[in-house]
């Protein structure tokens, strides 16, 4: 169940128009790659990053968490609140310790938090991808050394796709020399 305290919209993905025109070409490169832990989905406002990742992960067996994010999710525990409820719509027994985590009166340390995050998803046998839309809303370095974190140490049933409208500061060169 999703919290009260949390807008439930933001874990919804965008409604699809059914006249939009399927890019069955760029859903077949998505998919060759999909078998990798991040894909990067950098482009200007309008471009259809957004509509673009629904319809490929639409048109996939596997499951799929959305998390819209915002100017307001750079406070790191909304950040984490909204990241848990987002992954459990996939692995539905995630965050027990996390939650415990940010419940207490000072926050641990985000590389902490993102190896909770992480032995969660790990024990889980579900395989599920997460999209994280406007990942360019989010300025602050601690969730952003989160995101490396689960990159770095990424489970093998999870895949990252970062909807953002300039390159995420997550070593994204780094990254492709790894595949």
């Amino acid at each position: 169940a999703i919290p009260d305290h949390l807008i439930r919209t933001k874990l919804n993905p965008p409604r699809a128009s059914e006249k939009l025109i399927r890019r069955q070409h760029l859903i077949a490169r998505l998919s060759e790659g999909s078998s990798r832990q991040v894909t990067v989905f950098s482009a200007s406002a309008g471009y259809g990053k957004s509509t673009l990742a629904l319809q490929w992960l639409s048109g996939n067996a596997v499951p799929f968490a959305w998390l819209s994010l915002d100017e307001h999710d750079n406070r790191l525990e909304q950040f984490l609140n909204y990241l848990t409820a987002a992954l459990r719509t996939v692995y539905p027994q995630l965050g027990q310790e996390t939650e415990g985590m940010l419940r207490q009166p000072k926050l641990p340390k985000p590389e902490y938090l993102a190896d909770s995050l992480l032995r969660d998803i790990q024990e889980s046998p579900e395989r599920g991808f997460l999209v994280l839309d406007d990942y360019h809303s989010i300025r602050n370095i601690e969730i952003h050394s989160i995101m490396r974190r689960l990159i770095q140490q990424q489970s093998a049933n999870l895949h990252l796709v970062l909807l953002s409208r300039v390159d995420p500061p997550l070593s994204l060169a780094k990254l492709r020399g790894r595949g």
